[in-house]
């Protein structure tokens, strides 16, 4: 079994992530993963020509517009996985709408994170209901990664950085870490809490299993985003055992229940406070990352994960091979004619 998969392969985004731990999660079931990053194509009829120069017996691309855009002409049956800002951000666009339309109507399958991912899909497109599989993800695999080391190597270098509204500076090394999981992206409003803080400090992207690590080493991990699908570092930290604090949107709302599983915040005033609270009571702390971890073993496994997208491929690669056989029997029937 042969398929490709489409996505923005950026490191630092949520797409890369995803994309990248299917691959390697279908790999182990001998299905060989084709990953492509959707900057890699001109347009839909160069992907047209790829899979069949390449004999892809089916796609799978993740994000309605980047990835769909370009598989309107593919000539195998394909999936797609909603990754956020396509049902919250490009769907404002008119012809962006227009063109994710056509995709998703051509699509077999749609493959939605959080009910209300896929509730936002079906008002969006009522009549593909039917076809959207719910599927929650998350995966964790911490490294040895040592970040109390990196951050040492780093802050010392940004030394008289000067950023809005002053200067990094590194008085300490004993400091409560809150560490921002994003891409420096306007989706993510990276700067939302930079003025509220005393030590703003940017680090390049890591490799998913050291991100893993840095979280762990952390007081907590934060999201400030102004649109999310489902927040992948969220859930891992979830996973991981450590708190964290989101900004209150409708895709944070649908995996935290506030002071539950998780804080919520609407302000950078009130994050600062919800933050001191968190910070000075140990018992919120550990009831919080609890019924946290409980959350994403219940919702999130991942062996269920594992399973639906196995199911999925072998359904697309199903109808892949009726569409091949009604091929070659209109042919027969069409060389049948011409004989006759």
């Amino acid at each position: 079994m042969k398929i490709l998969f489409l996505a923005s392969l950026t490191t630092e985004t949520g797409n890369f992530s995803t994309a990248d731990r299917l691959r390697r999660c279908l790999t182990d079931y001998d299905i060989a993963c084709c990953l492509r990053c959707v900057t890699s194509f001109e347009d839909s009829e160069s992907v047209n020509k790829f899979v069949k120069t390449d004999g892809f017996q089916c796609a799978i691309g993740i994000h309605a517009w980047r990835a769909g855009r370009l598989l309107l002409d593919c000539p195998v049956p394909f999936a797609i996985i909603f990754g956020g800002t396509d049902l919250n951000e490009y769907d404002r666009d008119k012809d962006k709408f227009e063109t994710m339309t056509k995709a998703i109507r051509k699509a077999k399958y749609l493959v939605a994170f959080s009910s209300s991912m896929k509730n936002q899909a079906v008002v969006l497109w009522p009549d593909c209901e039917e076809k959207i599989i719910l599927q929650p993800q998350v995966c964790v695999e911490p490294s040895g990664f040592l970040f109390h080391d990196y951050c040492k190597q780093v802050i010392d270098a940004q030394r008289q950085h000067k950023i809005s509204n002053g200067y990094l500076s590194h008085k300490h090394t004993g400091l409560t870490v809150f560490l921002l999981v994003a891409g420096l992206r306007r989706v993510k409003d990276p700067l939302y809490l930079a003025e509220s803080i005393s030590g703003v400090y940017i680090f390049p992207p890591l490799p998913a299993c050291d991100l893993h690590a840095a979280m762990q080493s952390c007081f907590a991990v934060v999201n400030s985003s102004t649109s999310e699908g489902m927040a992948s570092a969220l859930l891992e930290s979830m996973a991981l055992g450590v708190p964290v604090l989101a900004r209150i949107i409708p895709g944070n709302s649908a995996v935290i229940k506030h002071k539950e599983t998780g804080i919520l915040y609407n302000s950078p005033e009130e994050f600062i406070t919800l933050a001191k609270e968190l910070k000075k009571s140990p018992q919120l702390r550990n009831y919080i990352t609890t019924n946290a971890k409980k959350y994403i073993g219940e919702h999130h496994p991942v062996e269920k994960e594992t399973k639906t997208y196995k199911w999925l491929v072998k359904k697309l690669i199903s109808l892949q091979r009726q569409q091949s056989g009604s091929t070659f029997e209109e042919s027969r029937e069409i060389l049948t004619e011409q004989v006759c």
